[in-house]
Parts: structure tokens; sequence; C-alpha cells
């Protein structure tokens, strides 16, 4: 079977930059995969687009990344700030592209909290999808994990996550619960272990690692990406950093909606082997 020999994830959008660094922060997540199979073979996805175009544009040049080499976008989920900026880098693809999300892209997503929010992507309901064929966009709507090259995947969306009384879809006037389920992530065989990518983690982080492990039949050593563990008290996050650890994930690249308290806690079960994500930065992987 064939796999691949190495991947290069880009950072192109996180919450953070950092000090003295020349690349641009935005509330979201992006990241460039250029996935190798030798010295010439080489397939580009770009997951999720972060909130706006202009910033991850500005940062693939500075990395010297050209959109027109992008093979395929992938989705994690409906949310505005992994969509936001899709429309716009779709405009300097070029050419067709497909685009892989679950099939709720698109859909009116509502969260009430002190007050009423939209949370998807800033187009009216129902334009999102047409607006990504008006820019050769192909849209692929999979729910199922599916494999786009040799050794990577999507994880497909999932089941039975816990009730969420904040979050909703809006359907034919009608408040229906968004469970947050429905958000896939992304997992490359190299081999001899497994390297997850995630957009939100909204499912929770330690089932998608469980399920990307099955679906490529080796062990996650490596975890980068959003975890959406802010708010959780000290002794939940211990908890999700050791399961981690007993389930063989070795490194682990937090960023976006992971929060400060989950960042320090990975930090003081996984020592060096704990790195903060911030936009601008290069993570090598190899067989």
């Amino acid at each position: 079977m064939v796999v691949p020999s190495r991947i290069i994830v880009y950072v192109l959008a996180d919450d953070l930059a950092g000090l003295n660094n020349p690349f641009i922060a935005q509330h979201g997540a992006s990241y460039w995969l250029k996935i190798m199979y030798g010295s010439d073979e080489r397939v580009n996805i770009l997951f999720d687009t972060g909130t706006y175009p202009e910033p991850i544009i500005d940062n693939m040049e500075r990395l010297g990344l050209k959109p027109h080499d992008i093979d395929y976008v992938v989705i994690s989920h409906n949310h505005y700030d992994h969509t936001g900026g899709l429309l716009g880098i779709l405009d300097k693809v070029g050419h067709m592209v497909p685009v892989i999300a679950p099939s709720s892209l698109g859909r009116a997503s509502i969260h009430i909290g002190e007050r009423l929010r939209i949370i998807t992507a800033p187009i009216y309901p129902g334009r999102f999808l047409e607006e990504i064929i008006t820019r050769k966009g192909y849209p692929l709507l999979i729910d199922e994990p599916v494999k786009i090259v040799d050794g990577v995947w999507t994880t497909g969306v999932f089941d039975h996550c816990s009730e969420n009384n904040e979050t909703f879809y809006v359907e034919k006037g009608r408040l229906i619960p968004d469970t947050l389920c429905d958000e896939l992530s992304m997992v490359i065989d190299l081999g001899s272990y497994g390297v997850v990518i995630t957009g939100c983690a909204h499912p929770g982080i330690t089932r998608i690692v469980e399920k990307a492990s099955k679906i490529i039949g080796k062990k996650i050593e490596v975890v980068v990406g959003g975890l959406h563990l802010v708010g959780y008290e000290e002794p939940r996050l211990r908890t999700i950093a050791e399961e981690l650890r007993d389930m063989g994930v070795e490194k682990i690249y937090p960023g976006h909606c992971t929060g400060l308290d989950a960042e320090y806690m990975l930090k003081k079960i996984y020592g060096d082997n704990c790195v903060v994500l911030r936009a601008g930065m290069k993570l090598v992987f190899s067989r």
C-alpha cells in the first residue's frame, strides 16, 4: 500500500502569531498540507480557510505557496472561522478544485448565549454552495470517511455527541439543536504511525484520535490543530491530556480554540513534545 513519505504542514491561520513574527494572525484555523510521496510527486490540500481570506493569502505568499497549486480543499465544519476565507481563496485558485466538507456546509447556524450570533459563513444561507460553484469549487458534501489520495483520509462526522443547548440550525422556521457532531478531521498514514489534523475537534479529541486510528489501522502519534477545550476545568483537562498520552499520542500541536488553560495542562503532561501553534509555523513529519 502506498503511503506518503513526508508531509509538511504550514499554519496559514491561527489565533496567535507571537512576537516579532511577520505572519498575520486571525481568529480561525487554516492549514496547507503538502503530501509528498517521493522527490517529485506531491499533493497540496488546503484544510479550512479561517475567517478572512486576505491574511491567509498574505501568509501563503510569505511561505512561498501559490493558491493555484491547491489540489483539494477540505472544510472541517460549517462555522465562520473555518469557512469565512473560502470564497476569497477560491478566487485566487483559478481552476476547478474539489471542496470536501460535511453535508451541513451552508446551513444557517446560530449561537444563543448572552445574545444571538450567526456562526456560519457570512453569506445568506442557500447561496454559499452556489458561490463556491461560481468560483470553480466543486462541493463534495460527504459525512462518512473518504480517501482523498493514498494514505490521506477524512474521518467523517460523528454520532451521539453531548447535548448542546446554545447552538442551533435554523430550518423551515424551527430551531434544530446542533450537537456539534458534524465536524470532520483529517488523518494521514505515514506507514508506522498516523497524524491527525483537526479544525476545532468539537466531537472530542479522544474520539477523533480513536476513529482516525481505526481508519488507517495505525496508532496516532501526532495531533495538530484546534482542540476546543476552552472553559474546561483542570481535572477534566488533565484527564483528556493523560488519555491522549495513554492512546499513544506522542506529540501534540494545539492551536486556535484550545484555550490557555488546556495548553498549559498539555505542556505539563507532554513537556517539549507540546508545541503551541502560531501563524506561519512549518511542521514536518516523515515516514
